[in-house]
Formats: C-alpha cells, structure tokens, sequence
C-alpha cells in the first residue's frame, strides 16, 4: 500500500467512526454525566448538573446538525495525537507484548443504541487480552500527578473523567482489567513512561449505566423539543 493510499484509508476510516459515534455517549465524556449539581435542591430533585448538561445538549446538537461536535483542535489534543503512537509502542516494549500481539485504535463499539466506547489499544499482558487508554500531556504537571496513581481509587482521585473512561470501556468490551498509562517524552528515560494495571469496580460501572440512561432520557426530551418546536 502507498503512503497517500494509506492517508485515504485512515480519512476513511475517520469518516466512518465519527459516523458511528454522532449523538452517542462515549467513555472519554463519561466523567461528564457523573458531575453532581452544584446544589442540594438540584440533587434532590434528580437533575444533571451542568457539566452534564452540556454534553447532553452537544449529543442533541449532533443528532439535528449530523455534525460532530466535538472536533476541537488545540496544541494539547495535537500534542496528544502526535505522540500517542509512540507511546503505545514503548508501553508494549515495557509490558513485553509481542508487535503482532498490538491492535492500535480498534475502532468504535456500541454499548447500547446510544453509548460506547473507542480504546486506545488492545495487547497481550500476562497471557492475556487487555485494553489500553495511555495519555500524553502536554502539560508535564499532569504526567507528574499520573505517576503517583498506583490503583483505580487513585486514579478516580486524580483524574476522575479518566477513571469513568476506564470504567466504562472495560464495562462495554466485558474486561475485568485496564491498563492505565501515561507518557511524556520530554522527560529523562526513567520518568517519560509510567502505567498501572486498573480494576473493574461493578458498583461504579452500574452508576455509570445508570447516569448515561438518566441523560438519554434527558436529550430525547430536548431532541424532541428542538425538532418539534
């Protein structure tokens, strides 16, 4: 395959996966919908807090525009993007899985009609199948505050929307475990990867679905109001 047939496959590739994804809710926005309301009337009555709110209305806006919404550009997302495979690759030197063992970027998987999740990779860990969600930050105090992560209830203190994506990834590809990595090349060699094996909590995982019905629910109405008006 040539290099511009390869760009055309990868652009198709994009195209068909942000078609699967349009209006859905997905595990990297999940923290989103696990926000609380800000008051105690708010979380009495049951309602969304804000935070969630607007992601549900960015689903609602997907479903009327057939537009994806979230296609932010930044130099923190470019920064990502640029070295993510890279960084997949030197965690699977790490863990010591086989280059024929890695499946970068599996694609999209429906959880329900209206959820999913999209791994970083999938690779081969101590005999077995394990998914992968690794980050580049592109602020080096972030990488910092990832190496002190030793478990899941670190990770859920240090980054919670990084936690629920974990959670809810391993819920929709029926895993009990997750590799959790972090990875900054600028770092000295001993410092630029770090990675923690993450364990499935069923409790949170049911939250999860819980919330994600709650703000279906909640962008139908909204969805039905925009169209109908």
């Amino acid at each position: 395959m040539t290099y511009a047939s390869e760009l055309l496959e990868h652009a198709k590739n994009n195209l068909a996966w942000d078609k699967i994804r349009l209006g859905k809710f997905t595990a990297s926005r999940l923290g989103d919908l696990m926000t609380s309301p800000r008051s105690k009337a708010s979380k009495d009555a049951g309602e969304l807090s804000q935070t969630a709110m607007t992601y549900v209305i960015s689903r609602v806006m997907e479903c009327a525009t057939g537009q994806p919404a979230d296609e932010i550009s930044s130099k923190y997302t470019d920064w990502g993007n640029e070295w993510e495979e890279t960084a997949l690759l030197k965690l699977a030197e790490a863990i010591e899985c086989p280059t024929h063992k890695i499946n970068l970027r599996p694609g999209f998987r429906m959880f329900n009609d209206y959820s999913g999740a999209s791994p970083d990779a999938f690779m081969e860990f101590e005999g077995s199948t394990i998914g992968v969600a690794i980050k580049c930050p592109y602020n080096s105090l972030n990488h910092y505050y990832h190496s002190t992560i030793r478990n899941a209830e670190d990770l859920k203190a240090v980054n919670p929307q990084y936690y629920w994506q974990v959670q809810f990834n391993m819920l929709v590809f029926k895993m009990q475990r997750w590799i959790f990595a972090s990875f900054d090349p600028r770092q000295p060699e001993n410092r630029i990867l770090f990675w923690w094996v993450i364990e499935a909590n069923p409790e949170d995982m049911q939250l999860a679905c819980q919330a994600i019905e709650r703000a279906e629910e909640k962008k139908q109405d909204l969805l039905n109001n925009w169209l109908h008006i």
